[in-house]
């Protein structure tokens, strides 16, 4: 039976049953309960075996916000509205896809990250930042920044909007 399978790829040995098995890209556990069937949230999944079927359009969220957790005490059901002002209570939302949350089963803390120049991935230098910022206030375009610093458009207006780089001030 299904069931003994799905269960048998949990660890229940904290608050949080944790799906051991095969994650998405997001960390949410992803479950088969036969060969012919599409992959299914594993989530999903517990609820429908707790609980019974999920509503047509209704999407499971978790209370303890742990992608990976499939602790039906943990789960509740609400509308793609519900989901949203869940993940916005939360802080959950990411600007221009930055990693927030769990990943792939991996805990990130947004807190540690390096910012600026500290990132290993930084193009830019708080000083170049600064200078971008002042020049075009003065009229420089954002094609001619961002050629002069060696980075894509859309990366110099984000710094000079103060999207990315929003600690630096000046």
């Amino acid at each position: 039976m299904f069931e003994q399978r799905f269960w048998s790829k949990v660890d229940k040995s904290g608050e949080c049953w944790l799906w051991i098995a095969s994650r998405d890209k997001d960390g949410y556990g992803k479950f088969r309960t036969s060969k012919n069937i599409s992959w299914d949230r594993a989530h999903r999944i517990a609820w429908s075996v707790a609980y019974g079927p999920i509503p047509p359009g209704i999407h499971v969220l978790h209370r303890c916000d742990i992608p990976p957790c499939v602790n039906p005490s943990h789960l509740f059901l609400g509308t793609a509205k519900d989901n949203t002002e869940d993940m916005l209570s939360k802080g959950r939302e990411s600007h221009l896809g930055a990693p927030r949350g769990i990943r792939n089963g991996h805990y990130t803390k947004p807190s540690s990250y390096k910012k600026g120049s500290g990132s290993p991935n930084a193009k830019l230098t708080e000083g170049l930042v600064l200078t971008a910022r002042l020049r075009y206030t003065q009229g420089d375009t954002m094609e001619t920044l961002a050629r002069e610093m060696g980075v894509a458009k859309n990366t110099m207006r984000l710094a000079v909007r103060g999207i990315t780089w929003g600690h630096v001030n000046g």
